[in-house]
């Protein structure tokens, strides 16, 4: 079982290098053992709402919408992960050992852990540090 990080979700819509190195990978793994967490949709969600607020005028927001809703049909289309009672109660015990790192981070790994799944993500100086924590990086 793979839970995929916010970051490389991203990688994945913009597409490039980074992204057919990832695919390669994604490719040989069965759907079923691919996740995401509901912490990424919360933290791609709060970027598009926020680019939606920055934009002033309603002809601009047209593009920023329609991204919005790319979004929300690429999330139907992926198994998703809950930040449930187990996953939260890791979370306080995380919080409480690595207050340098972002909440969402803290939340994602618990939900990882609490699953017995690897994380797949770029971002090693965080989650390097959480013991227990098995993950990959499948763009280099």
């Amino acid at each position: 079982m793979y839970v995929l990080d916010t970051n490389l979700i991203s990688i994945l819509e913009r597409r490039g290098t980074e992204a057919n190195l990832l695919m390669a990978r994604l490719i040989n793994i069965p759907s079923t053992d691919i996740y995401v967490t509901v912490i990424s949709y919360e933290e791609q969600i709060r970027g598009w709402t926020a680019a939606i607020a920055a934009t002033r005028n309603a002809s601009s927001q047209v593009l920023q919408y329609a991204r919005l809703l790319k979004q929300l049909e690429n999330y139907c289309d992926l198994s998703i992960l809950a930040f449930d009672s187990n996953a939260a109660i890791r979370y306080e015990e995380l919080r409480r050992e690595h207050r340098r790192i972002s909440s969402p981070d803290l939340k994602i790994a618990p939900i990882t852990l609490v699953n017995d799944a690897t994380l797949v993500t770029q971002n090693e100086r965080d989650f390097r540090r959480i013991v227990g924590l098995k993950w990959e990086d499948w763009t280099r």
